[in-house]
């Protein structure tokens, strides 16, 4: 990308605040679960009783919640950023690596209703055979069909001016490289 370059299209959207929290009470439910296994072997190893795994169970609580600590923050900073160029779209859950596609790739755009959990299994950058879905919320998704086959799937709270303007960039760019 050119330094001087301007997208014709930026935009991002922070994760529903809603999944923050269950994320956050999810985590706080498994904290919970290993802090009550470990204070059982901690009571076993004070009163002389064999406790076998003690301390397995308090490096495991330990790294738990470290690891839950991160998927709070992912949640709480994380967000889609889509940019549509004259000649590419990217697209980036930060703080995950982003992903460009060259206009040369794609094939189709549509516009369509999406339910995450029927097609996705959920939200956030998903993976399916054929195809990968930024799932961030909205009820509508654009679906960016490549030549190989491939279907990329972006549903966001703006999903409709995404797809004209990806539409209309997609068809700018074919008329320049017909001349």
């Amino acid at each position: 990308m050119a330094a001087e370059e301007i997208p014709l299209f930026e935009d991002s959207q922070p994760w529903p605040r809603w999944l923050a929290i269950f994320a956050a009470v999810a985590c706080a439910g498994v904290i919970l679960f290993c802090s009550i296994l470990a204070g059982q072997q901690i009571q076993r190893l004070q009163s002389g009783q064999p406790a076998p795994g003690a301390l397995g169970i308090v490096v495991a609580l330990v790294f738990v919640s470290l690891m839950e600590a991160g998927v709070i923050f992912f949640f709480l900073t994380g967000r889609l950023v889509v940019r549509v160029f004259s000649n590419r779209l990217t697209v980036q859950v930060i703080p995950l690596p982003g992903r460009t596609v060259p206009f040369e790739q794609i094939e189709r755009v549509e516009l369509g209703g999406i339910n995450a959990l029927r097609e996705f299994g959920g939200w956030g950058v998903r993976w399916r055979p054929g195809a990968i879905g930024y799932v961030i919320g909205g009820r509508q998704a654009v679906q960016i069909w490549l030549k190989s086959g491939r279907r990329i799937v972006i549903a966001y709270d703006r999903s409709e001016e995404l797809a004209r303007i990806l539409e209309t960039a997609l068809e700018r760019w074919r008329r320049r490289q017909e001349w």
